[in-house]
């Protein structure tokens, strides 16, 4: 049996209007693929039941290291901060981890499912002519 892998890649977040913006404009993250070993220390499920009665599962990431192992490079972010000149660019996974903004919970859970995706992307696909799984 044959999978496809990519170490890294690009990846533009479904966000606000971040996708109908011109490609050079996009916030894209550098997602780090998780080697087969990590991907059990990322993620937890956790089974939980609802007021009605029914079950759920639930998925937990692990924020922190998928953050500040597995995002490189960050494109077209910055954070303003009332009372401040200009804004802050935040250019790498580390720096994305410490940042405070509106929003940041969204763009961290896209990031999160992204990066514990198992299904190859557009983008991985276009890079390895491949459509395995």
């Amino acid at each position: 049996m044959r999978f496809a892998g990519v170490p890294s890649y690009w990846f533009a977040p479904d966000i606000g209007d971040n996708l109908s913006l011109p490609d050079e404009e996009q916030l894209k993250v550098e997602v780090i693929r998780p080697t087969a070993e990590d991907f059990g220390q990322l993620s937890s499920v956790r089974v939980v039941r609802t007021e009605d009665g029914k079950t759920e599962m639930k998925s937990d990431f692990d924020t922190r290291a998928i953050l500040r192992r597995h995002i490189g490079g960050v494109k077209n972010l910055e954070v303003a901060s009332p009372g401040k000149d200009g804004a802050e660019k935040i250019t790498t996974g580390e720096a994305l981890a410490r940042a405070r903004f509106r929003g940041s919970g969204t763009l961290v859970s896209l990031i999160c499912a992204e990066v514990m995706r198992e299904r190859l992307s557009d983008e991985e696909k276009k890079i390895t002519g491949q459509d395995l799984t």
